[in-house]
């Protein structure tokens, strides 16, 4: 693949040829329409743009009107180097082969810088020239920042490539005049204080230096100090329409397959959760109902043991008449009628009446009437009168505790 460099229509260089600077307009007789050729351009303008990624095509053209092509790169957050070239050039250079690519020279240059600084080995030229020039909060600013020139002669002109950290502050073609004071214009211009400057040429290096400039000679192959590292930047280079569709399309086809992987990604996250969950809750049931039947089958048991333990106890101390009343009712005879039955903690107190008009009764026959019965047999029997009716108030007393109970399961009275 063959490489040039376009300073200029006027000013064309190219490495490796027999005549190394060519005008525009002879460079087709010096390129084989069928293969590949590289063109590293000195763009038209070199600037910032405050953007977003989405904004950031509708606003390179108000900021640099005109019939122009652009390629941006990400510098900080919402901010973009952007190399600016005409499309009558671009038009102009991809028609002289089959496969064109067109990079913008800066690029190259500040690849090349940056390589040269990571590969040194030791202090920086920086550092050592500036130990006693700057305190510790400057040097350290400025180290996260570090500006540098570089200046490629190209016979009596000058092509000066200013940059601060990533971003390409200015490029200049100057043609003649004095190097040292277009250097000065070029700094005073961008607000840097004592870069670098880096150059191929020893004498403009010595000259620099005499006049105060921290300068040092770049060890780089080739004339131009970018010229090594123009195949390093083919991802910056300027793209045809169709090249833009492509990368626009391929682009939102990474974002839609980003999304899918998202979302399949949230939708296994929210299935994983989901039966993490109704696990979880019908080990929760599962366990709810177990917990349900031991405690029903507890409470069973309980209620046997209370059952078994305190049924005498329950009956002794009830003071449900129902037995009793049973009982008194199939014992009285027919003499006499039951009025009415009482039982509390005291014991149990039922009143009888002798009916009128009834058979001769006494107590004896009363007593020996309830002498079966398993309630009153030890009843006391006490007699009221009142005129010609006659009463008998039966009485049976609460057992104590160390007595057995009478009536019902209990068996026939002591």
């Amino acid at each position: 693949m063959k490489r040039f460099v376009v300073i200029s229509p006027e000013l064309v260089y190219c490495p490796g040829a027999e005549v190394r600077t060519c005008t525009l307009d002879d460079l087709p007789q010096m390129i084989d329409p069928r293969g590949a050729v590289l063109f590293a351009i000195v763009p038209q303008a070199v600037g910032r743009v405050l953007a977003t990624e989405r904004t950031l095509d509708s606003v390179m053209p108000q900021q640099f009107p005109g019939a122009n092509s652009f390629r941006a790169e990400p510098l900080e957050t919402n901010v973009f180097q952007v190399y600016v070239a005409t499309d009558e050039l671009l038009t102009r250079l991809r028609g002289m082969a089959r496969e064109v690519s067109v990079v913008p020279y800066p690029a190259a240059v500040r690849y090349v810088v940056n390589s040269l600084e990571t590969s040194s080995e030791g202090p920086s030229l920086r550092e050592r020239t500036r130990v006693f020039l700057a305190s510790i909060a400057t040097d350290l600013k400025k180290a996260s920042a570090p500006e540098r020139v570089a200046i490629d002669c190209l016979g009596e002109d000058y092509l000066i490539t200013a940059m601060r950290g990533q971003e390409i502050l200015a490029v200049r073609l100057v043609h003649g005049g004095e190097p040292a004071i277009e250097l000065q214009r070029t700094l005073a211009g961008n607000r840097m204080e004592d870069p670098v400057v880096l150059t191929r040429d020893e004498d403009l290096a010595l000259e620099l230096k005499a006049q105060g400039f921290t300068a040092d000679v770049a060890d780089v192959g080739g004339d131009l100090i970018g010229q090594t590292g123009l195949d390093k930047i083919l991802g910056l280079r300027f793209l045809t329409d169709i090249e833009v569709a492509r990368e626009r399309a391929r682009e939102t086809r990474r974002r839609g397959a980003t999304m899918v992987a998202i979302s399949l990604v949230v939708l296994i996250a929210a299935g994983v959760a989901c039966g993490v969950f109704y696990g979880g809750l019908n080990r929760a049931n599962t366990l709810n109902q177990r917990l349900n039947e031991n405690q029903k089958a507890r409470a069973a048991q309980l209620a046997a043991l209370y059952q078994e333990r305190y049924a005498s106890l329950a009956r002794k101390e009830s003071v449900a008449v129902r037995e009793e009343l049973f009982d008194l009712s199939i014992a009285l005879p027919p003499q006499v009628a039951l009025v009415s039955l009482q039982k509390d903690s005291n014991g149990i107190l039922a009143v009888v009446e002798r009916r009128a008009g009834a058979a001769p009764f006494s107590r004896f026959d009363l007593i020996s009437a309830l002498a079966a019965s398993p309630f009153f047999a030890k009843a006391k029997i006490k007699e009221e009168y009142e005129g010609h009716l006659v009463r008998y108030l039966l009485t049976v007393p609460t057992p104590s505790p160390d007595q057995p109970p009478t009536g019902g399961a209990a068996g026939q009275p002591q």
